[in-house]
């Protein structure tokens, strides 16, 4: 009996909440951000993408209200 096979004789509300017809993701194929490595690029681009929206946020403003 595998682990998807479900127990007719129990009552609905008794079953399983995890049984589904979509199958669970592979744990191999599986990633999280702080698993995930990243290279010195990765950090060069999130900085420079940071840079841009405090311009945005910061210095646009500004120099729309001179």
């Amino acid at each position: 009996m595998s682990d998807r096979d479900t127990d007719d004789t129990l009552a609905p509300d008794e079953h399983d909440h995890h049984d589904s017809d979509t199958p669970e993701p592979r744990p191999d194929h599986r990633t999280t951000a702080p698993q995930s490595p990243y290279t010195n690029r990765d950090v060069g681009v999130g900085f420079v993408v940071a840079l841009v929206g405090m311009l945005v946020v910061f210095v646009v403003p500004i120099l729309l209200t001179l």
